[in-house]
């Protein structure tokens, strides 16, 4: 593949939304506890689309931090 696509595919791209947690079915993708996402993450931030944005970007922040 080429570098462009090889970028293209790694690309970390979050998303946010709610979920309902009796429709949630087990993945064999786990995210350590080490990261802080119940205080980035609030229903008041997440109800405004701005705040939205900006709110995807801190978790892509912390999560290519890591």
């Amino acid at each position: 593949m080429s570098q462009k696509k090889i970028d293209r595919k790694c690309r970390l791209k979050p998303f946010v939304k709610f979920v309902n947690y009796n429709h949630i079915l087990p993945t064999r993708f786990v995210i350590k506890d080490d990261l802080d996402f119940k205080n980035v993450v609030t229903e008041e931030k997440i109800a405004n689309p701005e705040s939205r944005k900006t709110v995807k970007a801190e978790l892509k922040k912390q999560l290519q931090a890591r």
